[in-house]
């Protein structure tokens, strides 16, 4: 299911080989909700000549008492933290922050790609690239 509405700010750091990236996205009508803790969520950066994904299996986010859903870890030598939070009704907020990662060739703009389960969006942003 196609995402309502996305809205991603990017902030890469190419020579530290750094990211930080923030969503704030609205469930589709036809959505069946998400679920981080027992669904796939998948992210790609992609600009310039390059791009860089990670996909972070089901069963990796931990929900707290307050509703929010956390990530930490390494994976494929990318070292993150995620948190995705309900805001009101179906819109959420999605950060991650990462280190690792080759962005020599990334450049604007950028597109992201995001996906929880079946619910996805994509976007064409200016990143801010240091």
């Amino acid at each position: 299911q196609p995402f309502a509405d996305l809205k991603a700010d990017v902030d890469l750091d190419i020579e530290d080989g750094e990211f930080e990236l923030m969503f704030t996205f609205t469930l589709g009508a036809g959505s069946n909700g998400i679920d981080p803790a027992a669904e796939t969520v998948s992210l790609q950066v992609s600009g310039g000549k390059a791009a860089f994904s990670v996909t972070i299996p089901a069963g990796s986010f931990k929900k707290d008492k307050s509703g929010q859903f956390m990530f930490q870890g390494t994976i494929n030598k990318v070292r993150m933290a995620a948190s995705i939070r309900p805001l009101r009704g179906n819109t959420f907020q999605f950060e991650i922050e990462g280190e690792r990662v080759d962005l020599k060739r990334v450049a604007n703009p950028v597109t992201v790609d995001l996906a929880i389960g079946d619910d996805s969006g994509s976007r064409s942003v200016r990143a801010k690239i240091e």
